[in-house]
């Protein structure tokens, strides 16, 4: 009897799985947690960027500091590029070396101005002539 019960939920999870429009397990849960990672992490520089500012607040100066860019060092420049473009909207606007099909380093802007994200992949082999 326990085992039919287990025939039976088994069957209708796979049912629902096959359903039209259903997706892969996990897929849109993986997707909204990365995107969650992403996000805590820009909301973390933007924090980093307030408490080193707010003692120059705090006395009431004026600060010219500024966030231009963040970089992060990353194992695959061309997936990193594809992640940041699909969940932030990144385009590329720059590359080093300029004319290298394999670039060393990459600029990624935001969509509507603001701090942009550098890509590089940093390692001990020489730099490119």
């Amino acid at each position: 009897m326990e085992n039919s019960r287990a025939t039976e939920a088994s069957s209708a999870l796979d049912r629902l799985r096959s359903a039209p429009g259903a997706t892969t397990r996990g897929s849109n849960a993986r997707r909204r947690r990365e995107a969650r990672v992403v996000r805590n992490f820009l909301w973390a520089m933007v924090g980093a960027m307030a408490l080193a500012t707010a003692p120059l607040v705090a006395e009431g100066e004026a600060s010219d500091a500024a966030l231009a860019h963040v970089a992060l060092n990353v194992a695959d420049i061309g997936r990193s590029e594809e992640y940041y473009g699909a969940v932030l909207g990144f385009t590329r606007i720059w590359q080093y070396p300029p004319d290298s099909e394999t670039p060393i380093e990459i600029g990624l802007a935001a969509p509507g101005g603001g701090a942009g994200l550098v890509l590089a992949r940093l390692n001990d082999e020489p730099l490119p002539e």
